[in-house]
C-alpha cells in the first residue's frame, strides 16, 4: 500500500485527524491505527515491540471493528485479526472504514458516469480465460467480456485490483493476465507497484507474500524469511519460480 503516490496517502490516511467527528472513542482508535501505519511506513528497523511487525496494528483493528458495529449500529463481518490470516482486500476494506477515504475513482458503467472507490476492481478466477483488460475496458476499441456491464475507467489515482481464488474452499490457479501499466480514458497511466501473491493449496489456509517495485526493479517480501530477494525486471517477475506469480495473485495496485 505504502508503493502508491505519497500524495494520496497524505490526503486520505496520513493526515487525517478527525474521520470519526461524532464518536469520540472510534475516532481515537482511528487514530491509533493512522499513527501506527505512519510507524510502519517510516520504520528503517523491525523490533519486536515495534508497530511495524502489524501486531499492535492487528490488535487496534479488532477493538475498531467491535466500536464501529456499536457506533454505528451495523453488523461488519467478523474477522479474526490476532488468530488468522485475512485477505489483502479485507485489510483494504478496513482503511475504507477508518478514514474518510473519498471515491475518486471515476468509471461510466453503462454510459452514466459514477465514482468508486480505489480498492473496487474485482475479478473472478472462477473463468477459464483471465486478462486485466476483460474486466477494465479503458480504450475505445474495447469491450468489456462481460454482457450485462459495459464499465470505462475515465480517471484515478490509484486502482486496487482484487483477484478471487477462492470457490467452494478450494484455490483456483488459472494464469492471470496484466501488465506493467493501465492507460486511463483520461490519457494518464497507472503503473503497477506492488503484486501480492498467495503461496498454499486452499485458500483457507497457506502464506501471503508480496512483490513490490523500488525503482526500476522488483524485489520479494516475505515477512517468514529474514532476507528480501531480488527478482529484477517485470519480465523477471513473470517468469519467477516458472510463471508462479500469474498464477497466484491475489491483489495487484497501480499507482
Amino acid at each position: 500500500m505504502f508503493c502508491v503516490d505519497k500524495a494520496w496517502l497524505t490526503l486520505n490516511i496520513f493526515s487525517q485527524t478527525k474521520m470519526h467527528s461524532k464518536h469520540a472513542d472510534l475516532n481515537k482508535l482511528a487514530l491509533g491505527i493512522r499513527d501506527a501505519l505512519k510507524i510502519i511506513y517510516k520504520a528503517k528497523t523491525k523490533t519486536a515491540s515495534s508497530p511495524y511487525n502489524c501486531t499492535v496494528i492487528r490488535k487496534l483493528f479488532k477493538k475498531f471493528d467491535k466500536a464501529y458495529n456499536i457506533a454505528y449500529s451495523v453488523n461488519v463481518e467478523k474477522l479474526d485479526w490476532l488468530e488468522e490470516q485475512q485477505e489483502p482486500r479485507d485489510v483494504f476494506n478496513m482503511f475504507l472504514r477508518v478514514f474518510d477515504i473519498k471515491p475518486d475513482t471515476v468509471v461510466t458503467v453503462n454510459g452514466r458516469k459514477d465514482k468508486h472507490y480505489f480498492n473496487s476492481p474485482f475479478a473472478e478466477a472462477s473463468r477459464s480465460k483471465h486478462n486485466i483488460r476483460d474486466y477494465i475496458p479503458i480504450h475505445k476499441n474495447q469491450i468489456s467480456a462481460s454482457k450485462h456491464s459495459l464499465t470505462t475507467y475515465e480517471s484515478a489515482p490509484i486502482m486496487c485490483f482484487n483477484v478471487e481464488r477462492n470457490m467452494m474452499n478450494k484455490k483456483i490457479k488459472t494464469v492471470f493476465e496484466f501488465g506493467p501499466n493501465i492507460r486511463l480514458r483520461d490519457g494518464h497511466n497507472l503503473n503497477l507497484v506492488s503484486i501480492i501473491i498467495h503461496h498454499g493449496s486452499a485458500t483457507i489456509n497457506g502464506h501471503y507474500t508480496c512483490i513490490l517495485k523500488q525503482g526500476n526493479k522488483w524485489y520479494h517480501y516475505d515477512d517468514m524469511s529474514s532476507k528480501v530477494d531480488e527478482i529484477g525486471t517485470i519480465n523477471d517477475v513473470f517468469k519467477w519460480n516458472s510463471g508462479f506469480v500469474k498464477e497466484n495473485c491475489t491483489q495487484l495496485l497501480y499507482s
